[in-house]
């Protein structure tokens, strides 16, 4: 599964390798900026969008031959992969959505800066140890 998702990094980066391009990678999204979910899966989807077209074509051929192969059970098996993800991202997406009508991000902001923040308890560390061993009286451990 991870390979689905993270293969476009690894094109990415043979690519830039033989054209000899180096490029800085961004591990985290620039702050306040809200971005849809699906810019950053576009290879994904594209794969998807191919890999469903595939799946419907192996199903009438195998449905025409009578026979269902190995080929289209994998090809359903990676479909169904990606669909997990596209439906992860389309979520998100309508979940930003609905986020950003409730009055942008100065009306968000506004409000967390009228939530009270609760008094800071001083931090404290607890060490636990184990009780001392009782002796016999012999000297022996129990």
């Amino acid at each position: 599964m991870l390979a689905a998702v993270s293969f476009p990094i690894y094109v990415k980066a043979l690519w830039n390798v033989l054209c000899g391009k180096d490029e800085a990678w961004s591990v985290t999204g620039r702050a306040g900026r809200v971005s849809s979910p699906f810019n950053v899966i576009v290879p994904q989807v594209l794969f998807w969008v191919f890999l469903s077209l595939t799946s419907v074509v192996a199903i009438a051929r195998d449905v025409d031959n009578g026979v269902l192969t190995l080929a289209t059970c994998w090809n359903l098996v990676n479909t169904a992969i990606l669909t997990a993800f596209v439906v992860v991202a389309f979520r998100e997406h309508h979940a930003l959505r609905r986020g950003g009508r409730s009055g942008g991000r100065r009306a968000q902001a506004r409000r967390r800066a009228s939530v009270v923040a609760p008094a800071a308890a001083p931090t404290r560390t607890v060490v636990a140890r184990p009780l001392p061993r009782t002796t016999d009286v012999e000297g022996a451990s129990r």
